[in-house]
């Protein structure tokens, strides 16, 4: 089992339409049968030096992520292919093909697990459902329920891509629900699943470890301003150490991570992104659980 994130790997991506335009990136399409569902790979176009050189937006090295949703069975093994609109932040839909690196990555939805339940005859019985918005590796070895008052687990079938089944469910509503990831993550919930079907929230998720980084780009900076970005996960502290400036390139060993001490028992840390020696984002602040 590999660290995340990957090492960088090189590959062709296209694009397809279809009726999931505009869907959630943590909601993938779970009606047909998929390979590596769920699980999370980072995308940058590469503008130079491929068979499809120039055709990225921009001087390319823009960067997206994605959840994969569907197998591509006719496509080569570094083969991508990407939702139109998700593939139109990268180059010009239009081309067809551009030229990409890629790497598996954390997935970091903003919520808890919800399981999605379509297809249950009762205690006793069938019931089919479909974990979404699985964090970190986002790979599910495992699902079990077990009935209120019972002291034993049921495990479902994975029947394909995400969705789980048993032909007899526990007895006891609401269930409990215990669901292990391949890295031995086991996390679970207390009468979290309720008689009948459709979609129940949960309070579990998986912690992300390894992470790089977390937030998502609140605005751009503003000329003279400062660029502030959040970190989540977290290997190595370092403090004091000042903000830079809009426009100042940033020493080396700091282009990837600038830290401040921390100012409280949860402490917040400011993280800053650079392209080409400038800043080019800024993230909001958290606090570190």
């Amino acid at each position: 089992m590999s660290s995340l994130p990957t090492e960088w790997r090189t590959g062709i991506a296209t694009n397809y339409g279809g009726p999931h335009d505009g869907d959630s990136p943590y909601s993938p399409s779970y009606g047909t049968s998929i390979g590596a569902c769920g699980q999370c790979f980072e995308i940058q176009c590469v503008n130079s030096g491929g068979e499809f050189a120039g055709r990225c937006n921009g001087d390319g090295g823009e960067s997206i992520t994605i959840m994969v949703s569907d197998a591509c069975p006719e496509c080569e093994a570094d083969h991508l292919d990407l939702q139109a609109l998700t593939y139109n932040q990268l180059g010009p839909m239009e081309l067809g093909r551009i030229d990409i690196k890629y790497r598996r990555v954390n997935c970091k939805p903003p919520v808890s697990m919800m399981v999605d339940v379509d297809s249950s005859s009762g205690e006793g019985g069938w019931i089919r459902m479909t974990v979404k918005n699985a964090a970190g590796r986002a790979a599910i070895k495992g699902v079990s329920l077990r009935g209120s008052g019972s002291g034993s687990w049921t495990e479902l079938n994975n029947d394909w891509g995400a969705r789980w089944e048993t032909g007899q469910q526990p007895s006891g509503y609401p269930f409990d629900m215990m669901i292990t990831q391949d890295d031995g993550q086991v996390v679970t919930c207390n009468g979290c699943m309720d008689k009948g079907t459709g979609a129940f929230q949960t309070s579990m998720q998986f912690k992300i470890v390894g992470s790089e980084d977390s937030a998502s780009i609140v605005s751009k900076p503003a000329a003279g301003g400062w660029l502030w970005l959040t970190l989540i996960s977290i290997r190595f502290v370092s403090t004091a150490v000042k903000p830079i400036p809009i426009g100042k390139p940033a020493p080396t060993a700091l282009r990837q991570f600038i830290w401040i001490k921390p100012i409280s028992e949860s402490p917040t840390f400011l993280h800053i992104i650079f392209r080409r020696n400038k800043p080019i984002a800024i993230l909001r602040i958290k606090s570190i659980p």
